[in-house]
């Protein structure tokens, strides 16, 4: 498992050092919106830390590329107004595409560690030009018409 969020976190570091490369001057902080309210990926432990799968990915990330990282708790029905007032800067993970595809304007498909495609979520998902992402696709559509 440590394996396998390693190589997530370097390709994913790699991501965020093009696209965050301007920030990066002596030490921002970059602020992230979450509800800290959804075990495993985001929540309070038991001394009322956050912490989950997708807090250690984005504070690695951000470590590894210089960035400071301070979450700020906010409730899942104000997300997108705290955004839009920039309130934080949101960083995103996750497996749900259908959510990805709605409100994401850029989408990097990763497997094994390694970005397969990426691009536009219209580019990614209805033009996909990987067959190892087109074949992951239509197995989630299929799971998904199948539940």
């Amino acid at each position: 498992m440590k394996n396998q969020i390693a190589r997530i976190v370097k390709a994913a570091a790699l991501i965020a050092a093009c696209g965050l490369a301007g920030l990066a001057a002596p030490k921002q902080v970059v602020t992230v919106g979450t509800e800290g309210v959804y075990a495993p990926f985001t929540f309070l432990d038991d001394k009322g830390v956050l912490t989950g799968y997708n807090v250690e990915v984005v504070r690695e990330i951000a470590r590894r590329v210089n960035l400071e990282v301070k979450f700020v708790p906010t409730p899942w029905d104000s997300m997108f107004l705290a955004l839009d007032s920039r309130k934080f800067d949101m960083i995103v993970v996750t497996h749900e595409m259908a959510f990805a595809q709605e409100v994401a304007n850029h989408v990097a498909f990763m497997d094994g560690g390694v970005v397969v495609e990426e691009g536009t979520p219209r580019e990614v998902f209805e033009h996909t030009r990987q067959e190892r992402t087109r074949n992951f696709l239509q197995r989630v559509r299929r799971d998904t018409v199948a539940h």
